[in-house]
């Protein structure tokens, strides 16, 4: 493994640094890339509030709707699922054809 050198942003102090964002320093133990960690936290944040907005279902279910308009949203939730899977289907057949 190639070990580099790097200056601590905190002590000053130059620590072994392996390209991993966690790395901390030898002599104050704060983080190398101090910068890095809090985007690569935020990134992960926003990755996940993107896969909740897109999970989401057509029609959400209240709490407040009847047993009957819930049973028609569960129905039309199912029936939209199912139609989205076909297409991404038909999609993904269609775009490995040519390779």
């Amino acid at each position: 493994m190639k070990f580099v050198s790097k200056k601590c942003p905190h002590c000053g102090e130059w620590s072994e640094y392996q390209d991993n964002i966690h790395e901390e320093c030898y002599f104050c133990l704060k983080p190398l890339e101090p910068d890095t960690v809090k985007d690569y936290q935020n990134y992960e944040k926003k990755g996940k509030e993107y896969y909740e907005k897109l999970f989401e279902p057509f029609f959400p279910i209240k709490p407040q709707d009847s047993w009957f308009i819930k049973g028609i949203k569960y129905i039309v939730n199912t029936i939209g699922l199912i139609y989205v899977s076909m297409v991404s289907f038909i999609i993904a057949v269609i775009a490995l054809l040519p390779g």
